[in-house]
């Protein structure tokens, strides 16, 4: 079965949105391994499963919303300190969000 037009374009803006977060969190100039953990931060919503599988559902969800990462991201945008955790987070948090929906979305 080919896929809908509308479904290529959600998996185009994933990937577009999946390599501005790398290069974005390339030009913060942070270590690659602590992208890596905070790129597979939000997948420990998964524990939820252990509860029951509504549970884990939500929590999965709620974790994986792209939108939470903007609070992050403003907030780098904002103000011009220091890296910081939440600076971070933000970039590999929206990246992992955006792959799991693009990849299995």
């Amino acid at each position: 079965m080919r896929p809908s037009f509308a479904k290529i374009l959600l998996h185009l803006e994933g990937f577009a949105i999946f390599v501005g977060s790398v290069v974005a969190y390339r030009e913060l100039g942070d270590s690659w391994g602590k992208f890596f953990l905070l790129f597979l931060a939000p997948d420990l919503s998964m524990l939820g499963y252990l509860a029951s599988p509504s549970i884990g559902s939500k929590t999965y969800n709620l974790f994986h919303y792209l939108l939470w990462s903007i609070p992050s991201v403003a907030f780098r945008l904002l103000r011009s300190l220091a890296l910081t955790l939440v600076d971070m987070s933000g970039s590999g948090w929206r990246t992992l969000a955006v792959i799991d929906y693009s990849v299995m979305g």
